[in-house]
């Protein structure tokens, strides 16, 4: 077994003569690893954030989804007071061009009308 000569402790100098011809001394530029340290933080903040948002997107459409049956708000009128024997109600009272329009002929006491025929405007 080889005898390598031993370095006092606190002996740097020493030390690094005795490892020279071994592990040359590399000169890094800390910059540059600095750099890209700061972007690899910067994306891993980025994509944590991104990964968040997708998250409370996810858990708000599970709890509220979007269309579906229209709840309890958006059910017809009530009907008005009767004044006259036949009443025409529509729903909605407001629409735009190319929307659904519904009416209904209520008749409001006994008489001789024909109602259920179906017409198109």
């Amino acid at each position: 077994m080889t005898d390598h000569p031993r370095t006092p402790p606190g002996d740097v100098e020493a030390l690094r003569h005795q490892f020279a011809q071994a592990a040359p001394s590399i000169v890094a530029n800390p910059d540059a690893v600095v750099r890209r340290a700061r972007r690899r933080r910067a994306w891993v903040r980025a994509g944590t954030s991104a990964g968040v948002i997708a998250v409370m997107l996810v858990a708000v459409l599970v709890v509220r989804p979007w269309g579906g049956a229209p709840g309890p708000a958006a059910t017809l009128p009530p009907p008005s007071e009767p004044s006259r024997e036949v009443e025409i109600q529509v729903v909605p009272e407001a629409v735009a061009p190319g929307e659904v329009v519904t009416v209904v002929l209520i008749a409001n006491a006994d008489n001789g009308l024909t109602f259920g025929v179906a017409a198109q405007l």
